[in-house]
């Protein structure tokens, strides 16, 4: 990192934060958040240069404009490990570097909306979403999972309950909905609004560790290569009523939806957490600072939810439909080694050790989680972590919801009588 604060101030000081690329600037934008600071971005578009009639010029000699002109307008520091804010000067940094409200971790950034206005507007508007799995992508940022708290497609603050409400007549291009990890599909199932759609689930694609982390598996004819037709058709088929395509949906992989992040209604800074219970006696305002909770992704499947769950539902089947594909749950393999060896953090060598001695001797991680026997997984790794693999597969273990931007905890051998009592009370049923 601090070569990269390095190429940023050389950039700055030599180019003043300008450039004709805007494959260049893409890349100091990424080099910004990378450095816990985020860059104003400004465009001095050519067509608008050339109507001005507004030329530069050196001595007598004329400079005319060739292409966009791409700036960094101001920059505001999350975190100035390198001491770059003494080292930046430049007059157009017209307002403070420091920033109070908002932060920057491995994955995004987040910042306060500060205002929300609704006007008319007659014009063209861009479709952005990506086919398949409700993402949005723009040139620089991604918004991903329709259950993500604030403004996601059933977010508290969105102001839509429905796909139909949020797409209007394009509803009907929308075949499924991703999970996410703060839900499950025994929660989708819940919402009527999704009798008709797929429930699927992917990674996030933050590092190379997360990759496996949830998926959809298919099941069909894989004797030729899978196109792109093959997976979209069964995605659409409970939608469309017909398949395109040779696969369908055999089940998914899911994480425990209490581990997400915005599972329950909270406010981090305060360490105020509430069940839906909770929100609907209490509300969703702050009891200790008076401000706005975030409202979590179970409260708002109560609100949205014309179905009650099941009693003793754990889910991994649908208990009335019989099409609905069924999933399964897991914790991080990762996760499950710290636990097993005794520390806390899961980059441990000792956890890395132990993940790789898994992997090659037994297989994937899915394979280690999943399918594997638990004597294989005890002669490789030994009886304490083949008793854990074999606990997360029954569902013998206690959760911790996670609120307001901080994750659930997940304990395998976890005290039950500190811990909210959020787990699985029966063992899932094998699809293997």
């Amino acid at each position: 990192m601090k070569f990269q604060a390095e190429l940023l101030l050389g950039w700055w000081q030599g180019d003043k934060g300008y450039t004709v690329s805007r494959e260049l600037m893409n890349q100091m934008k990424t080099i910004c958040l990378r450095l816990k600071i985020l860059p104003g971005i400004g465009v001095n578009r050519l067509k608008d240069f050339q109507k001005r009639n507004h030329y530069s010029s050196i001595e007598s000699r004329e400079i005319k404009a060739n292409s966009d002109l791409y700036s960094v307008s101001l920059l505001t520091f999350i975190e100035d490990k390198f001491g770059l804010k003494k080292r930046l000067k430049d007059v157009r940094l017209e307002r403070k570097l420091d920033r109070k409200h908002g932060w920057i971790d491995g994955n995004y950034a987040y910042l306060p909306v500060r205002k929300i206005e609704k006007s008319r507007y007659d014009g063209e508007v861009f479709n952005l979403e990506v086919d398949g799995d409700n993402s949005y992508v723009a040139e620089f940022a991604a918004v991903h999972n329709c259950w993500t708290p604030w403004f996601s497609l059933y977010g508290s603050k969105s102001g839509f309950d429905s796909v139909e409400e949020c797409f209007g007549k394009y509803a009907d291009r929308i075949y499924a909905v991703e999970t996410g990890l703060s839900s499950d599909p025994v929660m989708n199932w819940r919402i009527p609004d999704l009798d008709r759609r797929a429930i699927v689930s992917f990674s996030d694609a933050h590092s190379p560790k997360k990759l496996g982390r949830e998926a959809t598996v298919f099941s069909g004819d894989f004797n030729d290569e899978v196109s792109f037709n093959d997976v979209a058709g069964a995605i659409g088929e409970r939608f469309l009523g017909k398949n395109s395509g040779r696969l369908k949906i055999a089940y998914t992989i899911e994480f425990h939806p209490e581990e997400g992040k915005y599972h329950y209604t909270g406010h981090r800074t305060c360490g105020v957490v509430q069940s839906p219970e909770e929100t609907r006696a209490k509300g969703t305002v702050c009891h200790v600072c008076g401000r706005q909770l975030t409202v979590g992704v179970e409260h708002r499947v109560d609100e949205l939810a014309k179905k009650t769950s099941e009693a003793g539902v754990v889910g991994y089947y649908h208990p009335t439909d019989s099409t609905r594909p069924p999933y399964v749950k897991i914790v991080p393999l990762h996760e499950i080694l710290a636990e097993v060896v005794g520390v806390v953090s899961i980059s441990s060598p000792k956890v890395t050790e132990l993940y790789e001695r898994l992997i090659d001797g037994v297989g994937s991680e899915f394979a280690v989680l999943l399918k594997s026997g638990l004597e294989k997984i005890k002669a490789v790794a030994g009886e304490r972590t083949a008793e854990a693999i074999q606990k997360v597969r029954s569902g013998e273990i206690v959760v911790q919801p996670g609120y307001d931007g901080v994750f659930g905890v997940v304990k395998i051998w976890g005290d039950k009588s500190r811990t909210d009592p959020l787990q699985s009370k029966s063992e899932q049923t094998s699809l293997f």
